[in-house]
Parts: C-alpha cells; structure tokens; sequence
C-alpha cells in the first residue's frame, strides 16, 4: 500500500519508484512462471494512480512510456506523399515526402497531498481515498498541460495554443449547428479520416449542446451511443474542465502522443516543517512527460 510502503525504504521518509504502466502489466499478468508473481497487487493500484487514464487518451490521444527518465524521444512526421498510376514497365512515381521529427523531452510535474496523523490512523478508507486524490491532482496536471500548456515555463504546448492548428470563427459565444459542422469540413479539407475524430468541450459548453443547440424540427443534434457516449454528428464528444470554457476541439486526437519518461516517483514526507512532532504526512508525486503532435493539421479549434 502507499502510505504503508513508506516503511520499506532503506531511507524511512526517503520515497520510492513506482513501476510504469507497462511493467505493472507485464508483472501481473500471467503466470508465476512467466513473472505474475512478481509485483505485489497492492502496488498496482498506486501505479494507476500516478498515472491515470485521461479524457484525451480515452479520445484517442497515444501514450508511450520511455525507459530512460533522462533521453528525449523523437516522433516522425510526414508531409503528404505524391503517388500516380503507371503503365505497364513504367517507373513509379519518386515521393516527394519530407520527414522531420517532433522532438519531446522530460518535463516535470509534482502533485502534492498532505494529511494529518489522526487522518492517516483512523478514518476508515484513508489509503483508497489518497490515492484516488492522487489520480484526480495528477490527471488533472496532465490534461491543463495537453489542452492549455504554454510551451514556456517548463510547460509543454497544449493543443489550443498550437501555432498550425485550423480554426473556425463563431459568430458569437455559442456556435450553430452550421458552424460546428464546418469544423468537420475543415478537417476533412485536411484529408483526416472523420471517422477517428473527436469533440473535446468544457463541462459548461457541453451543458449548452444538450440544452440548447438544436437541430432541424427542434431536435437535439448531440445523441447517445448504445454505450452511453454523448455524440455531436456522430463523433464522440468528450468533456473536460481544462478546456478554456468557449473553445470547442474537434480533433483526430491520433495525432497526438503524450510521452511518459521514466518511472514515476513518489516521496513520503514524515519530518520536515514539524511534521516528526505533529505526526502529519505528505506525498509528493513526480512524473515526468511531454506532448508531441505530428499533425497540427489534425485539431480544429472553434470559438468565437
């Protein structure tokens, strides 16, 4: 367990590494001949929780994890290939394709919790409830970094501040039926595959589909799935509260990878501040990530 974990260290307090998505699978599925045996199951559940499942992966976003905490990762990218039909002997067409990289490099983030003593020793749950702040504080970090990220102050470039995305302009603060379906045109201008794209809202823009922007006849355009997913003209809409409220992504989210490096680190502070006399406790967690896009031509951001 995480808090109890803290006793284990050669360096009581010091901390400790977590595995990484990746190797928690590897070491808890199978049999005990093939390495099931070899990781606790009591730390999987710290290890999702460093790193959560986020609104952008569940819409499509790819996610890799890079051994080395210290070495940047290179993603290839593509400019569109030229291709024609030949006769019979003819020489195929040469491509003109450039390739070029988009690099990523470690950038690191820290979510911080601290409890009390009595916290820690007798509310019922105590572990489950630290570790589901943890997950909530971490993917929480992750998403205003993939949505809102500067690119400056250590930040990665989030996708409403990237330079090549498309845009669409609405006439005011809550777009028509006319204007959100453009965004698709745009896309597909762009030779993106629509049937990979999706919407990507902030809660209060969401509220304003369902309620408010209808379809011909009155009827509402954002459906349900069998599975219960809310769609806009069929694509999957997905909602976030680090969505600038106004903003409406419609993205191929395929074409963004976010890029884990190293194992995440969790630091378990019993003493400083005071902390070794009033029994208090806090949990630091380190991850390091960055985010990459091979196609800006892939996100289509519409506001007003």
């Amino acid at each position: 367990a995480l808090i109890e974990k803290q006793g284990t260290s050669p360096w009581p307090g010091a901390g400790f590494v977590l595995p990484t998505r990746t190797t928690a699978r590897d070491l808890t599925v199978g049999n005990a001949q093939a390495g099931g045996n070899l990781l606790a199951a009591s730390v999987a559940a710290p290890a999702q929780s460093v790193r959560p499942v986020t609104v952008a992966e569940r819409a499509g976003m790819r996610v890799v994890e890079v051994p080395d905490s210290s070495a940047s990762y290179a993603l290839p990218r593509f400019s569109a290939a030229a291709a024609g039909f030949v006769s019979e002997g003819e020489t195929a067409p040469a491509l003109n394709t450039t390739v070029s990289t988009v690099e990523l490099m470690p950038r690191t983030v820290a979510a911080r919790l601290g409890f009390s003593r009595r916290v820690q020793l007798l509310a019922p749950g105590t572990e489950q409830a630290v570790l589901s702040e943890i997950e909530r504080a971490t993917s929480a970090l992750i998403e205003e970094a993939v949505f809102q990220g500067t690119g400056f102050s250590k930040e990665p470039l989030g996708l409403l501040n990237l330079e090549g995305k498309l845009s669409k302009s609405y006439a005011a603060a809550a777009p028509t039926m006319q204007e959100l379906s453009d965004q698709l045109e745009l896309l597909g201008d762009q030779n993106i595959d629509l049937e990979r794209v999706s919407w990507l809202v902030h809660p209060s823009d969401f509220r304003d589909l369902v309620i408010t922007l209808t379809g011909t006849a009155g009827s509402q355009i954002v459906g349900y799935g069998a599975d219960g997913q809310p769609r806009l003209f069929g694509r999957p809409v997905y909602v976030s509260s680090h969505i600038t409220e106004g903003s409406f992504i419609a993205a191929d989210m395929s074409a963004v990878t976010l890029a884990f490096f190293g194992s995440p680190a969790v630091i378990v502070d019993r003493f400083t501040g005071g902390k070794s006399t009033s029994g208090a406790s806090e949990i630091v967690v380190l991850n390091s990530f960055d985010i990459g896009v091979v196609n800006e031509k892939a996100i289509c951001v519409g506001s007003q």
